[in-house]
């Protein structure tokens, strides 16, 4: 009986009593239910471009101009340039990133960092720790009743 009547609850009541917090937990509940392939299926469907494209940063990999045009239908975004788009792909140019090695190439990098460790004994190791969801979710909560508690006063 109890459950027939919640089910009637005008909409614009349920809107009235919708919080932050419950927006976050629904959030939470449907990306947690959803399978990973189905967001990769889903941007395949919106964004077929990409899916050949190659992942390495390269600016040659998509036209400039073919970006430049995407740009602009983006509100707000009209009056970025063609030279504006170059310099932002290549922004991270001399950056070393994450560089594919052969297995010479990763042998010379660890004895070179383990000849390199061997005159510096004295340096930290800090240790970081991957933030599991569940922590992550309980600070944001937190974080809410935080800020609810700073509204109310």
């Amino acid at each position: 009986m109890m459950m027939r009547r919640r089910l009637y609850v005008p909409l614009v009541q349920l809107w009235k009593a919708l919080t932050l917090k419950d927006c976050v937990y629904m959030i939470n509940e449907a990306w947690e239910s959803e399978p990973e392939h189905t967001s990769k299926r889903s941007w395949r469907k919106l964004a077929p471009y990409l899916e050949n494209v190659d992942q390495s940063n390269d600016s040659d990999s998509f036209p400039v101009t073919e970006l430049n045009g995407l740009l602009k239908q983006i509100p707000g975004s009209r009056n970025c340039e063609e030279d504006d788009v170059s310099s932002w792909l290549d922004c991270d140019a001399d950056d070393a990133g994450f560089q594919l090695m052969s297995d010479d190439e990763i042998i010379v990098q660890v004895r070179k960092q383990n000849s390199d460790g061997d005159n510096n004994e004295t340096d930290e190791v800090i240790e970081t720790s991957k933030i599991s969801k569940s922590d992550a979710f309980e600070c944001f909560a937190k974080g809410l009743l935080w800020l609810e508690k700073q509204t109310d006063s």
